[in-house]
């Protein structure tokens, strides 16, 4: 027997809390912009708890600075997950703006708080809290005024509805608003079902807005705002006692990483079993693969007191977010450079794509250096230029420039696993293009490690064990799929690739490289997967060794989505 529960822990320094009650909290920044911390509401459908967890201290969420000139308002859903001892077994942050969702997400931190109660007895809560920003626009003393939103609830739907909304679990829409700021209708934008417009009015009355004013006048205005879906769960069960942490090990940042200065965030996946041991765990999703590896031996260290049901131990499905914050003072990255396009190129952008606040990088991945180039001690470099979508996520990237094909494709691998936050205009997220250069030279991309293996192959590759004379098969402990390369989705049905790397003693692969291939571009996708994977240690004899591993993938890809054709503009290429 088994039972699923997500846990939430973030290893780095924040000020946290949270503030809940029966009535509104208002974080006292009037003035301008405000963030208002409002009351929490329950999932379940039935058996709510009578008294909600009380914080141990109120949280602290600023307005991000780079959206000081937006002019609208938004929110942010926070879902938590409570256990009867008020530790935190789950925390998700929901929003259609993602600035404002990352302002939460380094606030809150873990959350201490207190368990909920029903009838006296603490018991375990699964709840939501939301957290509205409003602009200066919307400010209480301001004459003329837009609307300003007080009080916001997630929209509840029928579980069969969720499934078919799949991940566009937000829906836009104007609510227009008479003089007292009461709502009278409201309008769902496109793509959005009709069918789930009963379900929207009917959360609006449980909303609450301030009137828009002019000359100090309340009067009727139109508002849009976004609509967070979620469907309704049963209560909690009261006699499933959770894991309970016993030792923990806390993950140190990649030293390969710390001149980035990027902020790692990887949310690993694995069970606790019925002696309270880790096993399987897997990086489910990262900002950056080269943070996987520190988080998931971390975690496989971790000890817990193993989860109970009806008294006897059983085996549990958790998830852990895993934050690495490191600053050396090094004020940005020196292994990989993502510049803007020149001043002549972005006014020849269309309108759409220019923006105030450029996207922030949140996870860069370094390029695998192509085999046959490195073996053969050829060097050069490669420009891809490449679009980020109003999420942050990577559209569509080119060559732009490359000394030799396979420098370029191997860039074009590395870049479509970039995450950003995006560039915004008017203080709302906006698509763009940015533009990446990379040296492909031993000192700028090849590890101490990745030279002493590629000396040892060439002087002495019987040293080198094939994976099929082991002790025993390798057993996975890290092993993220490659990705499709966008080019190539909805163009090429199927294929094929082959690719060998080594495996040093502790399990790391290196030098990874295409030993056949149906295409390119797909081949150097699956080498930059590979160059992520990690194994539990090669063993000949019962001593560690090196080992040749090779690997067959097969792959297939569908047609796109109608509609959602994206492009660079050529003058996004020009100028620097």
């Amino acid at each position: 027997m088994s039972i699923t529960i997500y846990h939430a822990m973030k290893f780095r320094h924040t000020t946290v809390g949270a503030a809940v009650g029966v009535a509104l909290i208002v974080v006292p920044r009037l003035l301008a912009q405000d963030v208002i911390v409002g009351e929490p509401g329950w999932f379940q459908a039935s058996g709510a708890p009578d008294q909600p967890p009380q914080p141990k201290r109120r949280p602290r969420v600023d307005y991000p600075d780079v959206l000081l000139t937006s002019d609208e308002s938004s929110y942010v859903i926070l879902a938590r997950f409570l256990d009867d001892k008020g530790h935190g077994l789950m925390m998700e942050v929901h929003s259609t703006h993602p600035w404002f969702k990352r302002a939460v997400e380094e606030a809150v931190g873990d959350w201490p708080m207190t368990p909920a109660k029903r009838g006296g007895k603490a018991v375990n809560s699964w709840f939501w809290v939301p957290v509205i920003f409003n602009p200066a626009s919307s400010a209480p003393k301001r004459p003329d005024a837009k609307p300003r939103l007080l009080a916001v609830t997630p929209v509840i739907i029928p579980e069969a509805m969720m499934i078919k909304l799949r991940d566009n679990t937000a829906a836009w829409g104007t609510v227009s608003l008479d003089a007292a700021g009461g709502p009278q209708r409201v309008a769902l934008e496109p793509p959005a079902s009709d069918k789930l417009l009963p379900f929207v009015d009917a959360a609006l009355k449980q909303w609450r807005f301030a009137p828009a004013r002019k000359g100090g006048q309340p009067v009727a205005a139109d508002f849009r705002v976004a609509f967070h879906f979620f469907h309704a769960m049963a209560p909690v069960p009261s006699k499933a006692i959770p894991p309970r942490v016993v030792r923990q090990e806390r993950p140190i940042y990649p030293f390969a990483l710390r001149k980035s200065g990027i902020v790692g965030e990887v949310l690993v996946g694995f069970v606790v079993d019925t002696k309270g041991d880790v096993v399987n765990a897997i990086a489910i999703r990262s900002n950056s693969p080269g943070f996987n590896e520190a988080a998931v031996q971390a975690v496989r260290k971790w000890k817990f007191k193993p989860a109970m049901v009806d008294g006897r131990p059983v085996n549990t499905r958790m998830s852990v977010p895993i934050v690495f914050s490191f600053n050396d003072g090094s004020g940005g990255s020196e292994q990989v450079t993502v510049k803007s396009p020149g001043r002549r190129a972005r006014e020849e952008m269309p309108e759409e794509m220019r923006y105030d606040v450029a996207p922030n990088p949140r996870g860069v991945v370094q390029p695998v250096y192509p085999y046959a180039l490195l073996e053969a001690g050829t060097s050069g470099e490669a420009t891809v230029l490449f679009q980020i979508d109003l999420e942050g996520r990577i559209v569509a990237a080119k060559v732009v420039d490359a000394t030799h094909p396979e420098f370029g494709l191997a860039l074009v691998a590395a870049v479509e696993l970039y995450k950003f936050d995006p560039a915004l205009k008017d203080g709302k997220p906006t698509t763009t293009v940015l533009k990446t250069k990379q040296d492909f030279s031993p000192s700028a991309l090849l590890s101490n490690a990745d030279r002493s293996l590629l000396r040892r192959e060439k002087k002495d590759p019987g040293s080198i064990i094939d994976a099929a004379k082991l002790d025993k098969p390798l057993r996975p402990l890290l092993q993220p799929s490659p990705v499709i390369p966008l080019a190539l989705r909805g163009m090429v049905e199927q294929g094929a690739v082959t690719i060998e790397t080594l495996v040093d003693e502790e399990g790391h692969t290196h030098l990874p490289r295409i030993v056949e291939a149906s295409d390119p571009a797909v081949a150097y996708a699956a080498v930059q997967a590979v160059s992520q994977w990690l194994f539990e240690p090669p063993k000949v004899g019962g001593k560690s060794t090196v080992a040749r591993l090779r690997v067959p993938f097969e792959f297939e890809t569908k047609p796109p989505v109608m509609g959602t054709a994206v492009g660079i503009p050529p003058a996004a290429a020009d100028g620097e």
